[in-house]
């Protein structure tokens, strides 16, 4: 009975955590503190601070990470050196099912380009973010809807000239 108290009340005890922040410059829409941090499915923490970023562009959203996942994931380092690593990691929204529930998920980016530029400096854990499948989505048909009216005016095109070649025939 004494090692079974002892043993519920040490995974009741607080985990050593650190505190790790990213701007994303997409709708958070569905994260909420509470939500998951998770490494490539595996939950490493948990979200606590939800913000507007003082650029009003980006939205802050600040989370703890178990110390000892951040260590292994050399996070800590990878925030304070900007990163010499090949494999850098980045923050990007997930979203499981079809829910709406959002979660952040922390994964390496083999040659990641540069973070995108915040316009403030950001503090000290810094983890830079990766636009989720949904915003490339979202982005693709964006553009395709831009380009409606061009590729329109290229089809009104040619069929005018095989409409051309029909009536030479």
């Amino acid at each position: 009975a004494i090692g079974a108290v002892v043993y519920f009340g040490t995974r009741s005890l607080p985990k050593e955590t650190m505190t790790f922040v990213s701007f994303f410059n997409e709708a958070v829409t569905g994260l909420e503190n509470g939500s998951p941090v998770k490494f490539r499915g595996v939950t490493v923490g948990n979200v606590t601070n939800i913000a507007v970023a003082p650029d009003r562009r980006h939205v802050q959203v600040s989370y703890e990470l178990e110390s000892s996942a951040s260590k292994r994931l050399q996070l800590e380092k990878a925030a304070t050196e900007n990163s010499q690593l090949v494999s850098l990691p980045r923050a990007q929204l997930g979203s499981m099912g079809v829910t709406g529930v959002k979660y952040v998920s922390i994964d390496l980016f083999e040659n990641a380009g540069p973070p995108d530029p915040l316009g403030f400096t950001p503090p000290q854990h810094y983890i830079p973010t990766q636009p989720s499948t949904m915003k490339n989505i979202e982005d693709a048909v964006e553009d395709a809807a831009h380009r409606l009216p061009e590729i329109t005016d290229q089809l009104v095109g040619i069929l005018t000239r095989v409409n051309d070649l029909l009536a030479a025939v």
